[in-house]
């Protein structure tokens, strides 16, 4: 099948997978259902595969579908943004959709945005602030700011921080239980556990003497929104493990107070920017990743 026979076919399929409904793609194609459905039947005669599971009542995707999906979406993103690098070559405008861990939103990205507006005018920031795991390309954004164990994948990762971690605890709960002074002790305090969106939870790497042990908190509180932890410490619900940019300022105001400096040791995580790796990047991607990563530099 040549490509100009397969591209009616392809957008067809396109339409119904981000729809997951022929009628409501053929509505967005201004075409007929049954159009839509020739041309998916095409396309899989063709490809020699079934791409969707249709019954009388859904639409879904196959497995083989699901990797055409996403590999015609990161295409077609390459696509559109050699053809907007060209259209956009004396300045970057558009929207950047941005998707951001909520503390991190709060405390340091939505600062920076008075600055985003004055150097980049025609750029427009849509920022949703959440902390679930999203598929950059498959979601739609153009940016992911995320922090934790960062893999190797089909990203680009640019870091801004380590994200260093201390245990804590507020004075009056260090007043009616005592403060640990070696590991070992941890096992007669209540702890606030953190349970990552993956259902895992963050384990705390301890030093007795010569020998680091891995302890993972379950008495006590378990949280999974790193700021939470935070927050429970500060109203003495126990001992929590939190990220120094989280802390800073309930430690300078001594609403919390670090606990087993020399024995806790800092998980390696990190604070990243992270976009599609693609060989044509839009303007207006290229020039917010670089005004932040400017900014936060200059910030940490």
């Amino acid at each position: 099948m040549e490509p100009q026979r397969y591209w009616s076919h392809l957008n067809a399929f396109m339409a119904t997978a981000r729809h997951l409904s022929f009628s409501q793609a053929a509505h967005s194609l201004d075409i007929s259902p049954q159009a839509v459905s020739v041309s998916i039947a095409k396309l899989e005669e063709h490809l020699g595969v079934r791409l969707f599971n249709r019954t009388t009542r859904s639409v879904l995707l196959t497995g083989e579908g699901a990797a055409l999906f996403a590999a015609a979406q990161q295409s077609l993103g390459a696509l559109g943004d050699a053809m907007e690098a060209i259209a956009q070559a004396d300045r970057p405008r558009g929207v950047v959709r941005i998707s951001v861990a909520s503390g991190f939103a709060r405390r340091y990205l939505l600062p920076l945005m008075p600055t985003v507006q004055m150097q980049l005018p025609e750029v427009q920031i849509d920022l949703t602030s959440d902390d679930r795991a999203i598929d950059p390309i498959r979601d739609g954004f153009d940016i992911v700011i995320r922090g934790g164990k960062l893999l190797d994948s089909s990203l680009v990762s640019r870091k801004i921080c380590a994200l260093h971690s201390v245990l804590v605890a507020s004075p009056a709960y260090l007043r009616k239980h005592g403060v640990p002074q070696h590991a070992r002790d941890l096992d007669q305090h209540q702890l606030i556990g953190l349970r990552f969106l993956s259902g895992e939870r963050l384990e705390w790497q301890l030093r007795e003497g010569r020998h680091i042990t891995t302890l993972t908190p379950t008495q006590g509180l378990c949280v999974s929104d790193p700021e939470a932890v935070m927050e429970a410490a500060q109203l003495g619900c126990g001992i929590g493990a939190v990220a120094i940019h989280h802390a800073i300022e309930a430690l300078r105001a001594q609403r919390l107070k670090v606990i087993l400096p020399r024995a806790f040791q800092s998980t390696k995580r990190e604070m990243a920017i992270q976009y599609p790796h693609r060989q044509w990047i839009a303007p207006r991607v290229k020039a917010v990743v670089s005004l932040l990563l400017d900014s936060f530099a200059a910030n940490t």
